[in-house]
């Protein structure tokens, strides 16, 4: 069954952001690009794990281009210079930090034929390709710290780095999507 792609409504009026979702064969197994986000003061997200991806600018021709721009920006490959397959991926909805204004994060899947040589940048401490069989395991809990609470969160650890978040709300589009991505092979 397929989902259709889902484009948030009014999106041109948000703040906009685009990912790429890079995946491979590596011994016989589809495998994930992600980066571990380097540590930075003011980030709120720093040191997660994430796509490679971020903002829209102004001189972006389209959100593809945002996606592709980023990667090439934060591990030195432009996506579409290898892909065999894009795939746009339904929207998300998060909170910006910088604004009001909601932020809009469209995911594009690439399918690349091979492992392509990475150089990451400085927003960037390490790049992962991470076996995708792990995310059809259960979900372990991850406490984030929210005020004077803490909530659980379902969550996928993967050489002791914890995979949430809105990651996590991709890769769980990706599976009801593309499920022969997540197969483990026999």
């Amino acid at each position: 069954m397929s989902e259709q792609v889902r484009k948030i409504p009014l999106r041109q009026f948000c703040n906009r952001s685009a990912v790429s979702i890079m995946t491979t064969v590596i011994n016989g197994m589809p495998h994930l690009l992600m980066i571990q986000r380097a540590r930075r003061e003011g980030d709120p997200w720093s040191g997660q794990m994430a796509f490679p991806g971020g903002r829209q600018s102004p001189t972006d021709r389209n959100i593809l281009h945002t996606a592709c721009r980023e990667a090439e920006e934060e591990v030195g490959l432009d996506p579409t210079s290898l892909t065999t397959r894009i795939t746009r991926l339904s929207d998300l909805v998060t909170r910006s930090h910088q604004s009001w204004k909601p932020q809009v994060v469209t995911p594009f899947l690439f399918e690349l034929p091979h492992v392509p040589t990475l150089c990451i940048n400085h927003e960037a401490y390490a790049e992962l390709w991470i076996p995708s069989h792990i995310f059809n395991q259960s979900a372990t809990a991850y406490p984030w710290p929210l005020g004077p609470f803490t909530v659980t969160l379902p969550c996928y650890y993967h050489a002791e780095r914890p995979i949430w978040g809105l990651s996590l709300l991709m890769i769980r589009s990706l599976q009801r999507t593309h499920p022969s991505l997540f197969a483990v092979s026999t």
